[in-house]
């Protein structure tokens, strides 16, 4: 490997890096969406049933995002997921 090949790889490193740091206050800020999400759950249902519909919620999220490929987050598979938990309930 040559050195003009490390030293291009850090490059790309090191703006992704700042392009991360950017997406930082709006990646906080999902997160803190998906806790309201949860707390909503816990504000409109008894706690006999939260726990079940929380549980789906999380596997649904879980489900849906992908560590490969392009496809972050497969929405078609999260509302697969949390439509079966409804069905399975009726």
């Amino acid at each position: 490997m040559k050195l003009k090949d490390l030293l291009e790889r850090d490059t790309t490193a090191d703006k992704d890096m700042l392009a991360a740091k950017k997406l930082l206050p709006r990646l906080t800020r999902a997160g803190q969406e998906v806790a309201e999400r949860f707390k909503w759950i816990e504000k409109e249902m008894s706690s006999f049933n939260t726990p079940g519909l929380r549980s789906a919620f999380a596997y649904a999220l879980k489900s849906a995002i992908s560590t490969t490929g392009k496809k972050g987050f497969d929405m078609k598979k999260f509302e697969k997921v949390l439509s079966d938990y409804y069905k399975n309930r009726e």
